[in-house]
């Protein structure tokens, strides 16, 4: 829902735009597709790795018992859920160093 909103502020602001300048051609739209990638993009990323680790079972299992029982990974899902600067975090082969050691 959230990205729903900020897509549909961004479409608005576009649109104005389009109005004011009375271009709505693929290129002059194009715009709002940038803006919104920019806003959105990163956290759509992640989430898109954050799914594609689910396919591998037995990493995501290896992941949620390490979670249960580690503070430090605990917060290292957290902070790359929440965090613009940890997002690439499932990225790093030290991230799972780490949870195999804590």
């Amino acid at each position: 829902i959230g990205n729903a909103l900020i897509s549909g502020k961004i479409a608005a602001e576009y649109i104005n735009k389009a109005f004011e300048k009375n271009d709505f051609s693929a290129n002059a739209l194009k715009e709002y597709e940038d803006a919104l990638w920019r806003e959105v993009g990163p956290e759509l990323a992640t989430s898109y790795k954050l799914q594609k680790l689910g396919q591998h079972v037995w990493l995501l299992n290896f992941i949620i018992d390490r979670a249960a029982k580690s503070k430090t990974v605990q917060e290292a899902i957290s902070n790359s859920l929440l965090n613009p600067q940890e997002r690439d975090t499932f990225n790093n082969p030290m991230f799972y160093i780490k949870a195999l050691m804590g």
